[in-house]
């Protein structure tokens, strides 16, 4: 049904955004207010204890009777791999889960980020080509186990725009041309809407 790179958006205030990992597992920007003991607080790779992040969950439609998780509740857009030759797609969808898991495996939920998407401008300019450079040369050639901060806060969509960034070259049809800091999930679905066809 999904397949990896998929993007499930839910535009309902303030919104989500879901990225497909693989045939079974989503990744969610997803902060928690709750306490320590709860099913969200993640251990990194370097033994820090956090609240919230981008979590790898199982897909599930079904969380109770009558109640669906959030894939049901959003818009799916499904990745143009039709766009891309043959001999590249198993190697893109590597990359996006190990891009992804480098975001997972570093950072935290951003409730400051949050609120911070619903000002300044969601076009891809200078400002966020320059913190797509400090995230590249954070990553390049390291593997996962020696990540320490790739990035340090995120939200759902900056978590989805970002992976999709450090996976894909400007200008090439993954690539989402967008400054993750500041673009709600709304914008993200129109998008989305507008460029994978």
């Amino acid at each position: 049904m999904f397949d990896t790179g998929d993007v499930i958006v839910s535009t309902k205030w303030p919104g989500h955004v879901v990225l497909i990992y693989d045939s079974k597992h989503a990744v969610h920007g997803k902060g928690v207010k709750t306490a320590a003991s709860s099913a969200t607080d993640i251990t990194t790779s370097k033994g820090v204890t956090r609240h919230g992040g981008f979590l790898l969950e199982e897909i599930k439609q079904e969380i109770s009777p009558g109640r669906y998780a959030y894939l049901t509740d959003g818009q799916p857009f499904r990745f143009p791999w039709h766009k891309y030759r043959e001999a590249e797609v198993e190697f893109y969808k590597d990359e996006i889960k190990r891009n992804a898991d480098i975001i997972r495996k570093t950072a935290s939920y951003g409730f400051y980020r949050a609120g911070r998407l619903m000002v300044g401008d969601s076009k891809f300019g200078s400002g966020a080509a320059k913190r797509l450079l400090k995230y590249k040369s954070r990553v390049r050639g390291t593997s996962l186990d020696d990540i320490s901060k790739a990035v340090g806060t995120i939200t759902c969509s900056e978590a989805v725009i970002l992976t999709m960034q450090l996976t894909f070259q400007p200008g090439t049809p993954g690539f989402i041309q967008l400054d993750g800091a500041h673009t709600m999930p709304n914008t993200l679905a129109a998008w989305l809407k507008a460029h994978w066809k």
